[in-house]
């Protein structure tokens, strides 16, 4: 078997992304997933992870051949450090699995696209996250939807790991850069690092 790359990502799906924006955002992520479906790199497993009401739900675990996009329903509770928790937990316990059956895994990745907006304490998470990566056990990159200030109860969060901005509804360049690393990581052998230049993010991020 191929090595597998887990990826995971936790979408912000609460009132802050509401309207065209969060169309716009559920049209550019189900895209994304298309280009997977057909994508000759049949190694990629994705979750994803959303906002409901008082705990984050996951719409796509990461066995699933499909998922339904119309799971992703906006003006949910942003319980951002929840979200990111389960995330985290979920992808590890993924990679576990492979590890446990003798099946190479590359870095796992969690993306985290968000407002950043959060009803609950992000602490925990950080502390968790903190810990992954000093270990060198995931890839992290959280980005951020919006353009206002980090709210102060999620400045921690930003302290781990400095959110890159998306500019306004530049989903689909986002999600289409996206892809092409990931396609890139699952073609490359696992020894071999893929870096992320900074070229690619032009014309849609504000780092």
């Amino acid at each position: 078997m191929e090595p597998r790359l887990l990826i995971s990502i936790v979408i912000d799906n609460s009132a802050a992304t509401q309207g065209d924006k969060f169309n716009n955002l559920k049209t550019s992520l189900y895209d994304f997933w298309k280009l997977l479906k057909t994508s000759d790199a049949k190694n990629i497993e994705i979750e994803i992870v959303t906002f409901d009401e008082f705990s984050p739900k996951v719409i796509k675990k990461f066995r699933d051949e499909d998922f339904d996009i119309n799971q992703l329903e906006a003006f949910k509770m942003p319980f951002l450090g929840k979200a990111i928790d389960l995330s985290l937990k979920n992808l590890l316990d993924r990679q576990n699995f492979f590890v446990s059956h003798d099946v190479e895994t590359y870095k796992p990745w969690l993306f985290v696209l968000t407002d950043a907006y959060s009803f609950d304490d992000v602490d925990q998470a950080v502390i968790n996250l903190r810990s992954s990566l000093e270990n060198s056990q995931i890839l992290y990159m959280p980005f951020i939807l919006s353009q206002k200030k980090i709210p102060e109860n999620v400045e921690n969060l930003a302290k781990a790991k400095r959110f890159m901005r998306i500019k306004d509804n530049a989903y689909e360049s986002f999600f289409n850069w996206f892809f092409s690393m990931a396609e890139k990581r699952a073609k490359t052998p696992v020894g071999t690092p893929v870096k992320f230049d900074r070229a690619g993010f032009e014309g849609w991020a504000v780092l």
